[in-house]
């Protein structure tokens, strides 16, 4: 076999190689988990997730979203914080970081946001933190670390509210890790940010085909 051959034998292995890493990678992150069924409690709660308002994602140096939609959507989840603070809800803050080989990953697809140890994977400073309940995520479904659900369960919570970011990814993710689980799950519209805003509508049918509520926070 001549060199040029090898070369391009070689070159196409290493090809195949890193398509299947992005693959792989991808799936990795967008498959939500499952998990055993909640049982029935004598008393079940309502908990409320906002998951990944983070200043690499909604901050003001951030081009995921306009700062317009951005601002919006956090005010309407501080407004659905106060509500679950005053109903005495368990508040649960979601963050994510990227790490290992899907860190190198993110700065090439994701711009370097969300990188484990850097400045702009901590809480959007808007966004009101009322609790000390923080769980951190390495995929899109929130339930990938296994210490959320753990608590859900310790609180005998059957129910839960989502607000955050993305609607098509990590919001939904969640909410089908949480159906899986046999959680009853509610989604805040105007409390979520969606950057493919043209895929709305069809994001909203796709939801409530899988039996997750969506709702406004006025009618929460």
């Amino acid at each position: 076999m001549s060199l040029a051959k090898k070369i391009i034998i070689g070159l196409g292995i290493v090809i195949l190689a890193v398509a299947a890493l992005l693959v792989g990678s991808y799936l990795y992150m967008t498959i939500p988990t499952k998990g055993e069924k909640i049982g029935t409690y004598e008393k079940p709660n309502r908990a409320l997730l906002v998951i990944d308002i983070q200043d690499d994602f909604s901050g003001p140096n951030s081009t995921m979203y306009t700062q317009g939609d951005a601002e919006a959507a956090i005010a309407r989840a501080n407004d659905v914080i106060a509500r679950a603070e005053k109903s005495q809800w368990p508040i649960i803050y979601i963050r994510h970081e990227f790490s290992g080989c899907m860190a190198c990953i993110a700065k090439v697809f994701m711009g370097g946001r969300g990188i484990h140890m850097s400045p702009g994977i901590v809480m959007d400073k808007r966004v009101a933190v009322k609790s000390k309940n923080e769980f951190i995520k390495h995929r899109g479904d929130s339930f990938s670390n296994p210490n959320l659900d753990a608590f859900l369960r310790k609180n005998s919570v059957n129910e839960l509210v989502l607000v955050g970011l993305d609607a098509q990814q990590c919001v939904y993710n969640t909410a089908k890790g949480a159906l899986n689980r046999g959680y009853r799950v509610n989604i805040v519209t105007d409390a979520i940010l969606l950057s493919a805003k043209e895929k709305w509508n069809e994001l909203m049918e796709k939801y409530k085909r899988d039996g997750i509520n969506i709702l406004a926070s006025k009618n929460l």
